[in-house]
C-alpha cells in the first residue's frame, strides 16, 4: 500500500501555523484519519486490498485495489466501520469532557450519513 501527501498538504500545515488554527487543525485531521483507519482495517478484515491512502489539505482518502465487495454484508461493515468509529470517539470524547473532539466526530459521523 502506498502513502501519499498531496503537495498543497504542507503548505496548508504552514498556512493553519502562520494563522494560529495549528491545534485546530490537526484535531479535525486526525478525526478524520481515524475515520479512513476504520475503513482501511474493515477493507483488510473482509479481504479487500488497499491500494493508497492519500493525505491532501482538506482530509484523508482510501482507495481500494479492487472494489468488489463479496457480499452485503462485507458493504455494510465496510461502509459503517469509519462513520462507527467517529460515533463510538465523539461518545468516549463526551465522557472524558473534551468537547473539541466530540463536535469533530459528531460533525464527520453525522456528514457521512447525509
Amino acid at each position: 500500500m502506498k502513502i501519499r501527501i498531496n503537495p498543497l498538504t504542507p503548505v496548508m500545515l504552514i498556512a493553519v501555523t502562520i494563522t494560529g488554527n495549528l491545534k485546530l487543525y490537526l484535531l479535525a485531521y486526525s478525526v478524520m484519519a481515524l475515520h479512513e483507519t476504520a475503513h482501511l482495517i474493515a477493507s483488510i478484515c473482509i479481504g479487500l486490498k488497499p491500494e493508497s491512502i492519500t493525505f491532501s489539505p482538506f482530509g484523508v482518502h482510501l482507495r481500494l485495489r479492487c472494489k468488489i465487495i463479496n457480499s452485503v454484508t462485507d458493504e455494510i461493515i465496510l461502509y459503517s466501520s469509519g462513520p462507527l468509529v467517529n460515533a463510538l470517539f465523539a461518545l468516549l470524547a463526551l465522557l472524558l469532557n473534551l468537547p473539541e473532539l466530540y463536535r469533530l466526530n459528531t460533525a464527520l459521523f453525522v456528514y457521512i450519513l447525509q
